[in-house]
């Protein structure tokens, strides 16, 4: 799990063994769930992750919760609900601004 794709920058070296095996890891998951992303990260996003022009093209309208999960070759766009239990673990965005 990362923030953005843009993080695995900071692994190591360009060329090197460590950014190499960190682009490995992601290139071997067949399930890829990504939410909102900033406007400059979409393409970027979508390049990497090997998605189709009309799946990067959901990304801005996707609200809080959505994500555009893809599961092989499918791809859906998918709304996370949360029980009341999950939500006080993990809704972080009250604590940031704390």
């Amino acid at each position: 799990m990362i923030h953005r794709l843009s993080d695995l920058d900071a692994v190591g070296d360009a060329g090197s063994e460590a950014r190499g095996l960190a682009l490995g890891l992601l290139a071997d998951c067949s399930t890829k769930i990504t939410y909102a992303q900033e406007p400059g990260e979409a393409t970027e996003t979508g390049t990497s992750l090997g998605l189709s022009s009309t799946e990067v093209a959901q990304f801005p309208e996707l609200v809080r919760g959505e994500g555009l999960w893809r599961l092989g070759e499918r791809a859906f766009v998918v709304t996370h609900v949360m029980t009341p239990g999950e939500l006080a673990c993990f809704a972080t965005c009250q604590r940031m601004t704390r």
